[in-house]
């Protein structure tokens, strides 16, 4: 194992331009990484930290999951995403902005959810969740000249912990409530750590006891 990990940082080395990746296994525990306390360009990787601080509003009562947004010619950006393309006046809410943004990456969708949410309180609970390598600058193409030369970062380290975090009970429930409303249950599908699957069986039936989605084995797909 030890030399299969060496000869992949290896080949991550050998890459032109500058390179990043963390890696754990979250049933053994097992990790390896390269430069990945390293702040590197997001991209669309800084979405999970937006979506990680609307769900923390929602739960502090902060903003309601079922306000209304109305689309704005002011919020379009370049595409990915198809927001752009929908025609001004349209009600969305916030929920329906997190599905764009986080299932094709709707670049729209995330710049109104920063505006509603705050880039400093999204930035506050990077730090407050110690993401460590992570910061929020600005909106996707961001154009307005203060914010000129402002990046956004994300770190290996500091993605890999949210990520994990994600599979922590109270994130989980929360996930699954908002999402489960906007999609048909009987589809839904939630893989988990195998020897956790009851843990979160009996955690759903008791916080989500209306919701009938399907526990597998985590990696395993539908058709399992």
């Amino acid at each position: 194992m030890e030399a299969l990990k060496q000869s992949i940082i290896e080949r991550v080395k050998a890459f032109p331009g500058h390179t990043s990746f963390y890696f754990k296994d979250l049933t053994s525990g097992d990790s390896f990484s390269y430069n990945s306390d390293e702040p590197m360009g997001a991209a669309s990787v800084i979405k999970l930290t937006v979506m990680a601080e609307l769900f923390r509003q929602i739960d502090a009562g902060m903003i309601s999951r079922d306000q209304k947004l109305t689309v704005k010619d002011e919020n379009r950006v370049p595409i990915c995403g198809v927001l752009t393309l929908m025609h001004s006046g349209m009600e969305v809410t916030p929920i329906d902005l997190c599905w764009l943004m986080i299932t094709i990456s709707d670049n729209m969708a995330t710049n109104m959810l920063i505006d509603l949410l705050g880039i400093d309180n999204i930035q506050a609970n990077i730090e407050r969740l110690g993401l460590a390598g992570c910061k929020l600058s600005r909106k996707l193409f961001e154009k307005r000249p203060e914010f000129r030369g402002m990046r956004n970062y994300i770190s290996g380290n500091g993605i890999g912990k949210l990520l994990e975090m994600l599979g922590d009970l109270p994130v989980f429930l929360h996930c699954i409530r908002n999402f489960s409303e906007i999609c048909d249950q009987q589809n839904m599908v939630v893989a988990v750590r195998s020897e956790a699957i009851e843990e979160y069986r009996r955690s759903a039936a008791s916080h989500l006891p209306k919701f009938t989605f399907k526990f597998v084995p985590g990696g395993a797909t539908r058709s399992d």
